[in-house]
C-alpha cells in the first residue's frame, strides 16, 4: 500500500500545479471580457452626461415631472425659430439627456453579450478540460491496475463526463457555470448604474471592475477556479470507482492531499473503504470545494507492485 500512496501522494502534488496552469487561463478569460466592457464604458460614457452637471438620478426625476410632448413641440419651435439662447440650449440638452437615459440599458445589454461570450467560452473550455483529465485518469489507472483498456472505454469516459456536465441529481459543472454569469451580469449592471446615477469617473469605474479579478473568497475568479478543481477531482473520483469495478476491486483507500483539512485526514484514517459503497462526499473526494483528495485501491498481490515498479509506472 506504501508504494501505491507514494505514487497517489505525487500525483496530486502534480494535479495542484495543474490547477494553477487552469486558474490564469481563467483569469486570462475574465481579463479579456473586462477590457472589452471598460472600452464599451468609455466609449458610451459622453452619451450619459450630454455635457451637462446632472446625474442620471436627476435626470429620471426631470422625465418623471416631464410633459414630454409638450416639450417635444417647445423643442420644435426653438429650432424653427432660431432661438438658442442659453436657456434654450439648456432646456434642449436636458431633454435629450432624459431621452438617452435609456442609452444605459442599451450598454447593460452589451455588456450582456460580452458575458455571454465570456461563459460561452467558458463552458466549452471547461468541458474540454475536464474531458482530457477524466481520459488521462482512465489511462492512468489502466497503468497502476495492469489492465487492458476496454475497448469501450471513450465511451465510459464520455458517459462519466456528460453526466457531470448535464444529468446529475445536484447542480452540473455547466448549470454552475452560468450561475455564475447571472450573479457577474447582476453585479456589473448595479456597479453601472450606480456609478451612472453618482456621475462617477469611467476610471473610477475601471478600479471596480478590477475587483472582479483580484484574489478573494467572494468574486468571480475565485469562485470559477473553485468549481473547476471541484469538478476535476469529482469526476477524476468517478473515473476511479469506474476502474476498480472494472477491475473487479473491492477496497480502497482514501488518500488525503499535503494540506488536507481535518475533516479528509479523518476519512483518510477509517478506510479501508468498499468500492461498492464509494460515495462522493462521504468516504470519496470531493469531500468539500477546493478539494485536491484522491484514493488508491487496496491491493494485497505484491507481485502488482513489482510489476509496475518494473514498468516504471
Amino acid at each position: 500500500m506504501s508504494y501505491l500512496k507514494d505514487r497517489e501522494d505525487a500525483w496530486i502534488k502534480e494535479q495542484i500545479k495543474l490547477d494553477k496552469v487552469r486558474e490564469k487561463e481563467i483569469m486570462k478569460q475574465l481579463q479579456h471580457a473586462i477590457d472589452s466592457i471598460q472600452t464599451e464604458i468609455d466609449a458610451n460614457w459622453d452619451r450619459f452626461s450630454n455635457g451637462q452637471q446632472i446625474t442620471i438620478s436627476e435626470a429620471r426625476k426631470r422625465a418623471a415631472k416631464m410633459d414630454v410632448e409638450r416639450f417635444q413641440r417647445k423643442a420644435k419651435e426653438y429650432v424653427e425659430n432660431k432661438d438658442f439662447s442659453p436657456q434654450a440650449n439648456k432646456e434642449l440638452k436636458i431633454y435629450n439627456l432624459v431621452m438617452r437615459v435609456s442609452r444605459l440599458e442599451l450598454v447593460k445589454a452589451q455588456i450582456g453579450l460580452e458575458l455571454v461570450t465570456l461563459f460561452d467560452g467558458l463552458d466549452k473550455w471547461g468541458y474540454s478540460q475536464l474531458s482530457s483529465a477524466a481520459k488521462a485518469e482512465y489511462l492512468r489507472q489502466a497503468g497502476i491496475l495492469g489492465s487492458t483498456l476496454d475497448k469501450d472505454y471513450a465511451k465510459k469516459v464520455s458517459s462519466i463526463v456528460n453526466a457531470s456536465f448535464k444529468s446529475r441529481e445536484y447542480a452540473s459543472f455547466s448549470d454552475n457555470i452560468w450561475q455564475n454569469f447571472t450573479e457577474m451580469k447582476a453585479d456589473l449592471e448595479k456597479l453601472l448604474t450606480k456609478a451612472i446615477t453618482q456621475g462617477k469617473n469611467p476610471k473610477t469605474v475601471a478600479s471596480e471592475l478590477a475587483k472582479f479579478l483580484k484574489p478573494n473568497q467572494e468574486n468571480i475568479r475565485y469562485k470559477l477556479n473553485r468549481l473547476m478543481i471541484t469538478e476535476m477531482t469529482a469526476i477524476q473520483t468517478d473515473i476511479q470507482k469506474q476502474s476498480y469495478l472494472d477491475a473487479e476491486i473491492e477496497d480502497y483507500d482514501y488518500i488525503a492531499e499535503p494540506s488536507a483539512c481535518e475533516i479528509c485526514k479523518n476519512v483518510a484514517k477509517g478506510g479501508p473503504y468498499k468500492v461498492a459503497k464509494m460515495q462522493k462526499g462521504v468516504n470519496a473526494p470531493y469531500m468539500h470545494a477546493h478539494c485536491h483528495c484522491s484514493t488508491a485501491p487496496r491491493i494485497n498481490r505484491e507481485s502488482l507492485e513489482k510489476a509496475l515498479k518494473k514498468r516504471g509506472l
